[in-house]
């Protein structure tokens, strides 16, 4: 049972129904803390985390969908709630 609860709480924003947000992928803060964030559509800001958050320093300034569960809430002014990413989609460019 020990070794199924790891693997349970990896599977559980799958198995919730883990919710789709669609905007530019930034990255804030200075040196030697940045992260890469969110910038939703609708003006939301999200914190990513999770094993595929490090791929958001490649995709920075471009517009994805994001798959995802909450993996925490902000915990006051300047912080931002963090969004488990279980999946990345990329949008091409449109040709003008």
């Amino acid at each position: 049972m020990k070794r199924l609860l790891p693997l349970l709480l990896l599977a559980w924003p799958a198995l919730a129904g883990a919710e789709v947000f669609v905007g530019e992928v930034r990255i804030s803060g200075n040196e030697p803390h940045t992260f890469a964030l969110l910038h939703s559509e609708q003006g939301q800001q999200f914190q990513l985390d999770g094993p595929l958050a490090s791929q958001m320093w490649v995709l920075q300034g471009q517009r994805v969908k994001l798959e995802g569960d909450f993996s925490g809430n902000g915990r006051g002014p300047g912080f931002l709630p963090k969004l488990l990413v279980t999946k990345i989609t990329t949008f091409e460019e449109e040709d003008p």
